[in-house]
């Protein structure tokens, strides 16, 4: 079986194409990353340059970000509606009013930031090979980095209790919490789930040079995946050896406007304790 799926990786291409605009919380975007976050981006990028060539295109290091939750919305009557929260209830929302479903309560939401508990420490890496994460079945030591079906290079970070204590439950609580809010995760559509991943994204394959070599040899595919296979296993046994501990802090926690999933275009970005009400109302 393909370790690259080329339905999904063609519809990821193009989806980066189309101007598809939201709001959005993160982390860590832009010039002013954490040293040790900026080692890990450079060392493994290094090493997919040395094994993929032009088959990766890394992301600009300033659009490099930990996704906290979107907040993406639709505008019904004044309301505000989370496009998660309707998506879970299956309602369209024009009629989420009168189906009950809870309008996103902003003056809440952004009051959260200035409660939080500053900084919160996470770490990349440092998971062995038989390691468990108590929130979820898939194991840590594959997910900390991989190459994904759809092309997308991710590393997968999660919050810290102490130096030895990995899995810490925070950013599940607060996925969780903003639900008080009238704001559901992505990942929690259903409600039994549990999300404590920070997700990353590197960068990701290039499908323009991945096609052109797939007409050039039958060989190219089986070929292709053997190289993916063998750079995971690289960069998972470096990071596993060479972790990376940063914190999140209120001064690297963005409220964005976008206009690509990618980031490539943005048209609003402030930290989030700096924002106003007002203002993240504008944003819908």
């Amino acid at each position: 079986m393909s370790r690259i799926d080329g339905a999904k990786f063609q519809r990821a291409y193009l989806d980066r194409q189309e101007e598809c605009s939201g709001v959005t919380v993160i982390s860590l975007f832009g010039e002013n990353k954490p040293p040790e976050l900026k080692r890990l981006i450079n060392d493994i990028n290094a090493e997919l340059d040395k094994r993929l060539g032009k088959l990766y295109e890394p992301a600009d290091e300033r659009l490099v970000h930990g996704t906290i939750c979107g907040v993406e919305g639709r505008v019904n009557d004044g309301q505000i509606f989370n496009t998660t929260m309707l998506k879970r209830h299956n309602v369209d929302v024009k009629i989420a009013p009168q189906c009950g479903v809870q309008s996103v309560n902003i003056d809440g939401f952004l009051a959260y930031f200035h409660q939080a508990p500053w900084p919160v420490t996470f770490q990349i890496g440092g998971i062995v090979p038989n390691q468990e994460n108590p929130y979820t079945s898939r194991p840590p030591f594959e997910r900390m980095f991989s190459i994904q079906e759809n092309g997308f290079v991710v590393m997968i970070g999660w919050p810290l209790l102490a130096p030895d204590k990995s899995f810490a439950p925070y950013l599940l609580g607060v996925r969780k919490y903003f639900e008080k809010f009238g704001i559901v995760h992505k990942y929690h559509i259903n409600p039994v789930l549990q999300d404590n991943d920070l997700f990353i994204v590197l960068g990701t394959l290039n499908y323009d040079e991945w096609e052109k070599a797939q007409r050039k040899s039958d060989a190219f595919e089986k070929v292709f995946n053997d190289q993916i296979t063998e750079a995971e296993e690289t960069v998972r046994q470096y990071l596993s050896s060479k972790p990376a501990m940063f914190e999140i802090d209120k001064d690297n926690t963005f409220l964005v406007k976008y206009h690509r999933t990618s980031l490539t275009e943005i048209s609003w970005c402030k930290c989030i304790v700096d924002v106003s009400p007002k203002e993240m109302r504008s944003l819908y």
